[in-house]
């Protein structure tokens, strides 16, 4: 539960799990979000356990939902799901300062689309998880427009 955004979107799939009995929910947080404010009150009050990041990425668990892409997703042990939140996979976060200047002539960059760019799915050349729930098929598309990633619809 990265932050606010990402803790309420986790809760909105919380439900499909329950009354499985061999299910235990443990909840823990990256601690590299800038909008954190309220995040550990609402992780409190879901009544679910809450791991420190250093303990959970030492606990071997046999699936990890994650609703954000913050943090070192690729340090936990276990199949990991990305869902996306807020906004979903639609939002450009601004390009990176090549330091070329204004008036340098040439096009500007176009900004990646944040979450389907390999700047937040790759890790080293590979897909950080095993995963990836989207909601149109166009995403798809343009994730595999955008880096070497296996994309089946199902």
């Amino acid at each position: 539960m990265h932050n606010v955004t990402s803790a309420t979107r986790l809760l909105d799939v919380l439900p499909l799990f329950d009354g499985d009995l061999r299910i235990q929910l443990l909840a823990t947080c990256p601690e590299s979000s800038a909008f954190a404010a309220g995040t550990a009150e609402l992780r409190a009050r879901t009544g679910v356990p809450v791991l420190p990041w250093e303990q959970a990425v030492e606990t071997p668990v046999d699936l990890v939902v994650s609703a954000s892409f913050g943090g070192q997703l690729e340090l936990l042990k276990g199949t990991l799901a990305i869902l996306s939140h807020g906004v979903g996979y639609t939002k450009r976060l601004a390009p990176p300062d090549t330091g070329s200047g204004a008036g340098s002539g040439s096009a500007p960059e176009v900004a990646p689309v944040f979450g389907q760019a390999p700047e937040w799915v790759l890790s080293r050349g590979m897909p950080i998880a095993d995963a990836l729930v989207l909601s149109h098929p166009e995403q798809c598309d343009r994730l595999r427009a955008a880096c070497p990633y296996r994309c089946t619809r199902r």
